[in-house]
């Protein structure tokens, strides 16, 4: 005799009906543990279907891949089994490994394989991803291949509010593997697949970030020109400092030093902590050595260094080499806070917003001479001062054109002046350059 012709499973079934899952669960389970009927299929869905209303996730998939073993086994038992794994292992799936979560998934796909509408496979995976950032890039494009992106919706899920909307399954789906492969350095295949979803016309609903993926992409395959055209998109909806400053990554990368800058100073102008924009410092003192505005580079190695050591992080091996060259110590450092003060008071266009574009000039302030007459050589004569009027310049022997006998006291000469930095005083100086015989 069939379950279904058993007065308790037409009793129960009437339960369900009315929605008293509880009261028909006892009658379903007594049913199941009768060996007539433990192999029953439509007993069988019922029972896993009412364990699932209730919440009762780990028996129900008990009971379900128990039943799956079964080559009669229904399509809608193991459907049910797997919204049982989903809502058991991955709707709460913080505590959930890695080999725990491949596990579930491979059984979600050997009883119950991705089709066409909403799908357990589906919310398992991206409940996962959403709860772990931590995952390796090749773990996500591994677990990305449980699913079939041509049965994912393209229509963005419209939220409790009219006005809001989230992105489509195929959106969220696309923007998993395209930051797995970026993570992974595949900035070409990341870059391709961005663009896959543009070319589908979709309406999308994080439309500025994947422009952003990809102009990160751009960047990192130094296409620096391509990349600025798409953060230009990317700035007309979102001005968030970290955009500002991937833009002057670019500008710098180009040796667009002008528009580097004043990318940079708006990243810096913007509200955001001190500690989470150290790129944006280092990124400022690479601008002002390259730039030559010195005393601005140094303050800047020093805020690197002072935020680095208040978050206890450690100093890398060319910001000690950077700070051994300008003397600067670690140990008495002013804290962020004074040096971004000092920096802002000495740069006061900076920080009004008319930010001043750094040139990329010559090497030279001008070419305007001067006359003068070295005046002395340092102990190892290499380098030495010019007297010209009443000032004294220092200068080093390699920027001297004239014979090797003749670099000495009392030669007179014509020179030029270069913008430099005086290490000892820690103060920007200009020095002595391009120094010749005087006819």
């Amino acid at each position: 005799m069939k379950a279904s012709q058993n007065p308790n499973f037409q009793k129960a079934r009437q339960l369900m009906e009315s929605l008293h899952f509880d009261a028909a669960l006892p009658l379903l389970l007594s049913l199941y543990q009768d060996e007539n009927y433990s192999e029953d299929m439509e007993l069988g869905f019922q029972l896993v279907h009412c364990l699932k209303k209730l919440g009762k996730h780990q028996k129900g998939i008990e009971i379900g891949l128990n039943l799956a073993q079964s080559p009669e086994v229904w399509p809608l038992i193991n459907q049910n089994t797997a919204w049982c794994i989903y809502f058991e292992h991955f709707k709460n799936s913080y505590a959930l490994s890695q080999e725990a979560a491949l596990n579930w998934l491979q059984t979600i796909d050997k009883i119950c394989p991705h089709a066409p509408g909403l799908h357990p496979i589906v919310f398992s995976l991206f409940s996962y991803l959403a709860q772990h950032k931590e995952l390796d890039s090749q773990f996500v494009l591994s677990l990305c291949e449980f699913i079939k992106p041509e049965y994912l919706d393209v229509n963005p899920d419209k939220g409790l509010k009219s006005d809001r909307y989230f992105p489509s399954d195929y959106e969220k789906y696309m923007s998993f593997k395209a930051k797995a492969l970026f993570d992974q350095g595949e900035y070409q295949n990341c870059f391709e697949l961005c663009q896959e979803l543009f070319d589908r016309n979709m309406e999308l609903v994080n439309k500025v970030w994947i422009l952003r993926r990809q102009a990160l992409s751009a960047a990192n395959m130094k296409k620096h020109e391509l990349a600025l055209q798409l953060y230009d998109q990317v700035l007309q909806e979102k001005q968030d400092w970290f955009i500002k400053y991937e833009m002057a990554q670019s500008y710098f990368a180009l040796f667009e030093y002008s528009k580097a800058q004043s990318y940079c100073l708006q990243a810096a102008n913007d509200r955001g902590p001190n500690q989470l924009k150290i790129k944006v410092w280092e990124l400022l003192a690479k601008i002002f050595f390259t730039t030559q505005q010195y005393e601005n580079a140094v303050l800047m190695l020093k805020l690197c260094a002072s935020i680095r050591q208040n978050q206890g992080w450690k100093i890398p091996i060319e910001l000690k080499r950077d700070l051994d060259s300008y003397n600067i110590r670690l140990e008495g450092l002013p804290s962020e806070n004074e040096l971004l003060s000092e920096f802002w008071q000495k740069n006061p266009g900076f920080k009004t917003g008319k930010i001043k574009q750094a040139s990329r000039g010559s090497q030279t302030d001008d070419n305007k001479l001067y006359n003068g007459t070295i005046l002395s050589l340092l102990g190892h004569n290499m380098a030495g001062f010019i007297a010209s009027e009443d000032n004294n310049y220092y200068f080093n022997c390699k920027d001297c054109l004239l014979p090797a006998n003749q670099i000495v006291p009392g030669t007179k000469v014509v020179f030029q002046l270069k913008k430099s930095f005086d290490h000892k005083k820690q103060r920007e100086s200009v020095k002595a350059v391009k120094i010749r015989g005087a006819d």
